[in-house]
C-alpha cells in the first residue's frame, strides 16, 4: 500500500474540519467560492493567487474578475435571525482601475436546516461590470436584484461571457504606466 504523504493528509483533515460541511465559515467561504465559480467557467478561466489584485483571470483575453459572496445563514449563528441582516456586499474602490467585472454570489436559502453552501444550486450569481457599479464602498443584495438579473450555477459561464463581450474594452489591455 503507497504511503501517503503529509501534505495530502493535511489536505484531507482541513477539507473535513472546514468545507466538509453545510455551513461554511464566511472567512473559509471566499475561496471555496472563487473555486466554486472558477469550476462554473470552465477551464478558459484561471484562478489568481492572493497577490494579484482579482480572483480569476481569462486565459486567452486577460478579462479580471472579482468574486464577493455572502450567505443569509452563518454556521456560528443561532436561529434567532441574525442571518437575515447580513446582506451587503463590499466594492473595494481601489479595484476599481483593475477589475473587469463583479461576480457577486448570494445564498439566500434563510432555513439553517435547508441551507448547504456546497450546493451551486442554492446560489444565486450577479454579473455586474465594474464600470456601472455605483461609486461606494457597499451594495445590497436588494440593489443587487433590483439593477441585474440573478444567474444560476449552470447559467454562469453563458452569462460572464456575454457580459465581457458586451464591455468596450478590458483593463489588461490598457498600457501601464
Amino acid at each position: 500500500m503507497p504511503q501517503t504523504c503529509p501534505h495530502e493528509l493535511v489536505i484531507r483533515k482541513m477539507y473535513a474540519h472546514f468545507y466538509d460541511t453545510p455551513l461554511i465559515e464566511n472567512a473559509r467561504r471566499g475561496v471555496y467560492m472563487e473555486s466554486m465559480v472558477a469550476l462554473a467557467l470552465g477551464e478558459s478561466w484561471r484562478l489568481t493567487h492572493d497577490a494579484e489584485r482579482w480572483d480569476l483571470e481569462a486565459v486567452d483575453s486577460g478579462a479580471r474578475i472579482e468574486v464577493r459572496q455572502k450567505a443569509a445563514w452563518q454556521p456560528a449563528w443561532d436561529r434567532s435571525g441574525l442571518g437575515r441582516t447580513y446582506r451587503t456586499f463590499e466594492i473595494p474602490p481601489h479595484k476599481s482601475n483593475e477589475v473587469d467585472l463583479y461576480i457577486f454570489a448570494w445564498h439566500s436559502e434563510a432555513d439553517p436546516d435547508v441551507a448547504d453552501h456546497r450546493v451551486p444550486e442554492q446560489w444565486r450569481f450577479y454579473v455586474v461590470p465594474e464600470r456601472i457599479l455605483p461609486r461606494q464602498k457597499t451594495i445590497s443584495i436588494g440593489r443587487l436584484r433590483k439593477r441585474w438579473p440573478a444567474t444560476t450555477f449552470g447559467g454562469l459561464a453563458g452569462t460572464v461571457n456575454d457580459v465581457i463581450d458586451a464591455l468596450p474594452n478590458l483593463k489588461a489591455a490598457r498600457p501601464s504606466c
